[in-house]
This record gives structure tokens, sequence and C-alpha cells, in this order.
């Protein structure tokens, strides 16, 4: 799924489309307009609700289901038969949350991919996303089958609320693909967190910050419009992260502030190689969790 706004100047307003690529066609060709295979599209000016979202869903996975017990090619009985599944769900996350019938970013189960919970921050209704040395451990499939099936058993909007905090997890139609494994294959979305939302609060907060040897912030409003002038689209922030963020910021940051960016930074650059070793995928986990746990200590956040 993928949401885009339908005018360039105009009121907020936010459509969406269903679509779907055959990963059968070689790399190159799969995502070429000719190849996508539009299945519906989402009006309207607001986002989806789950429940809505399930509306759409559902003609998409009463085909996916004929698909996968086979589907003749013609009316000929020597035809072949063709299959095909659902391999994985690639969209943003909130649009990820709400199809993959998992709870959101806010929720106490807020990562759908391991079976962490996080707590609650003293007086107040919002979570606390510290403590990042932790034993990683995957999302449980069968716990997630039992939650899906007590949320849809429930009686009351209360008691499914009880089993999203306990679970993480809500009903979606793509339950029904006896398949598919919601936590595996509704895929991580790293453009929007890494990239967009890290990034763009990373600077934010230094522009909040004041440097205890020049009594003056780490990054003035001058220092922020000139290093984001040439970023009009968010697919941008990508360059700015990769390639631009290591000069710009060197001699603006104190030495200790880009020490710590830099571990994102290769953290990113290992992440976006084509292709990509499990070594890889390891060492940008490790940099990631450096890199967290030292904000927390640095920023205390």
């Amino acid at each position: 799924t993928n949401k885009f706004s339908p005018f360039e100047n105009g009121p907020s307003y936010s459509c969406g489309a269903i679509y779907l690529s055959i990963l059968n066609l070689p790399h190159s060709q799969r995502n070429l307009p000719s190849n996508i295979l539009l299945i519906g599209t989402l009006p309207g000016p607001k986002e989806l609700s789950n429940h809505q979202m399930n509306n759409y869903m559902e003609p998409l996975v009463k085909e996916l289901e004929e698909l996968y017990k086979g589907v003749p090619i013609s009316d000929d009985p020597s035809s072949p038969t063709m299959r095909a599944v659902l391999l994985s769900v690639n969209c943003d996350i909130p649009a990820a949350r709400k199809v993959g019938a998992f709870t959101g970013i806010q929720s106490f189960c807020a990562c759908y991919r391991c079976d962490r919970k996080f707590t609650q921050l003293p007086g107040s209704t919002l979570r606390s996303w510290g403590g990042f040395d932790f034993a990683w451990q995957d999302h449980d499939e069968a716990k997630n089958a039992e939650g899906v099936e007590k949320w849809k058993a429930a009686k009351t909007p209360q008691e499914q609320e009880r089993i999203e905090n306990e679970y993480g997890t809500r009903w979606s139609p793509l339950c029904r693909l006896k398949y598919f494994q919601q936590s595996r294959q509704v895929l991580l979305d790293p453009f929007h967190n890494l990239y967009l939302r890290t990034c763009k609060r990373m600077m934010e907060l230094w522009r909040r910050m004041v440097n205890p040897t020049t009594g003056k912030p780490l990054l003035t409003k001058d220092h922020f419009t000139e290093m984001t002038l040439c970023i009009y689209e968010g697919a941008e922030w990508r360059m700015w992260v990769l390639a631009l963020s290591p000069i710009l910021l060197k001699n603006r940051l104190p030495p200790q502030h880009l020490k710590i960016w830099l571990k994102f930074v290769r953290a990113n650059k290992l992440l976006a190689s084509l292709p990509i070793t499990k070594n890889e995928i390891e060492h940008a986990h490790m940099l990631l969790k450096q890199f967290c746990a030292e904000c927390e200590e640095l920023y205390g956040c």
C-alpha cells in the first residue's frame, strides 16, 4: 500500500493505493509501471481506520486464497494450474500496523518483530523507549495467532484493548492466509524510521542544545536551513544521511556528538547496500544499538 496527496497546491488530502508486484520478474522489471498490478484505491481525505482498511483488504484476500489453491490458466482441461502467494507486505509504519493486524507505535507492544514490551513514563500516557540493551527474541507466531483469535472473539472494545496491550495484535483479513506469517512477512519500514523521523528529530534536538564551549546552539537556524535546502522530498533525506551529513556536520557538532552520529551513518550505509550479508545486518544492528544507547545517555531520550 502507498499513500499520496492528489493535489500539488491544495487542501491536505491523503489518498492511497493497493498494488502488487510480481516477484518472479527480474528485479529491474518488477516495479516498472507496466508490470504493477493496481488492486484498489483508498479514498481520502484522511487515512483509513483499522476497520475501514479491513474492508478494503477483504476482496484481495479472497482472491489470494483462490490463487493459493490454484487457478487454471484457460478453460482447456489440460491447461496448467497457476498458483500464487503473497510474499510480503510493504508500506509505511502506520499502514503496516493496520494491514498486518498489529497495534501502533504508541502501544506497549510497539515492535511487531520482537517480544519486547515498553513501559509507561511516570505521570504520563507516553511510552518509554529506553533500555536498548536487551536480549532479542523474535515475535512468537503462535502467540500472535492466539492474540488474533482472542481479539476477534472479544465482545467489547475494552476487552479488545486489553488483548492489544497484552499481545500487540488485532485481526485483519490477512490472518486468513494460512501460509502468511505477519511478524516476518510484513516488512519493516526503515525509510521513514531512519531517514525521516530519526534524522529530522536529531537535527531539531541539536538546534535546541547549547555548545558548552561557545555558548551557542549546536546548530543555528541558518545552519539548519543551509543543510536542508537541497531536501525537497523525503527520498532525499537518504542522500543527506549517507553522503552529506558527515561532511556538513563535521565542523558544526562537538566531537562527541559527531562520533555518535557517525555510528548511525555507518549503520545506514550497511543497511542500504545491495546485496547485504547476514554479518553486515548484525554489524548494523550493533551500531544502531550503540547509537540509541549513547543518545539515551547523552541526550536523555
